[in-house]
């Protein structure tokens, strides 16, 4: 817990490289899917099967060398190949409505304008409440991971003893201890944020939940961000903290109303475990595309308790 700063807990990447590129792939394939409601929605049709696999399956491989490029089919082939294009299609191609959703927009230009995906409850932008008439399944791996982060940080204890207007008597000579016990949390709304190099989030508080008391569990994945945070008043100077890939933030008790925000991401921070190089993909096949779209990226997991 960062003295001067009650309720703010940081935990250091905990994860290994394997770990940290399966928590992408379900951020992007997995959880990235009907009924989820992304930021896209209002825009396009997405498919049930979810954008990321879309555009998986829109892939062609290139061959390394071809010698000679044999006439296309014309059931195959919308337009003339020259002899120079090194590209083939493995099969039929996909359906034209596989490769661009609501026709609008080809599924390579939609990937990175994902911006967020709701999990459990779902979040209604416009009044900042929850549609608690239609909830969710919360996805198992993320909850699992957010009661383990909440059970291992239970009676952490900040030692500033200046900051006791946050403290029962009981605690006030400790400084602030966090004691929402792992037991009653319970995972149930949550935002998955898709932040590209120049993309920022304003400083805000998350006030829409009914428990205000629970904490706040926030994982960072990708290239590295500049996390602020201060109190409940604008006014207040806060504390700048870099986020690197799997770093875990929680805001508890006098934090977790506190206002708070991305300024900025850091451009080329990613780590070499996530890029798609020959050592990552001799370890991992299935990364290139992930490692690709995660050069310019930052995944953002958080996740609340809504009662």
């Amino acid at each position: 817990m960062l003295a001067g700063f009650p309720g703010l807990v940081f935990i250091p990447n905990p994860f290994t490289p394997a770990a940290q590129r399966q928590l992408i792939k379900d951020c992007l394939r997995t959880h990235a899917v009907p009924p989820a409601k992304s930021n896209l929605d209002a825009l396009y049709d997405l498919p049930a099967q979810g954008l990321w696999r879309l555009h998986e399956q829109s892939q062609i491989p290139r061959k390394a060398k071809t010698p000679t490029v044999p006439a296309p089919d014309a059931r195959y082939s919308a337009e003339s190949t020259s002899s120079t294009d090194t590209h083939h299609q493995l099969g039929p191609p996909p359906p034209a409505s596989q490769l661009a959703a609501n026709g609008g927009a080809p599924v390579g230009q939609l990937v990175p304008k994902l911006r967020w995906v709701t999990l459990g409850y779902q979040y209604n932008w416009s009044n900042k409440e929850y549609f608690l008439d239609a909830p969710q399944p919360f996805p198992d791996d993320i909850a699992r991971l957010a009661q383990t982060v909440v059970a291992a940080i239970h009676n952490i204890v900040n030692g500033n003893s200046q900051y006791t207007q946050y403290h029962t008597t009981d605690s006030a000579d400790k400084g602030y201890i966090h004691q929402y016990s792992p037991e009653l949390f319970k995972p149930e709304a949550g935002v998955i944020n898709y932040y590209q190099a120049r993309d920022s989030l304003m400083a805000h508080v998350d006030r829409s939940e009914i428990n205000m008391t629970a904490p706040l569990v926030s994982l960072s994945l990708g290239n590295t961000a500049i996390f602020v945070i201060g109190d409940e008043s604008r006014d207040t100077e806060p504390i700048a903290l870099y986020l690197r890939s799997g770093d875990i933030v929680c805001m508890c008790g006098p934090r977790r109303k506190a206002f708070h925000g991305i300024p900025r991401i850091i451009e080329n921070t990613l780590p070499d475990y996530l890029a798609s190089s020959e050592t990552v993909l001799a370890e991992d096949p299935d990364w290139s595309l992930f490692g690709d779209y995660m050069q310019n990226a930052r995944l953002n997991v958080n996740v609340r308790q809504v009662f």
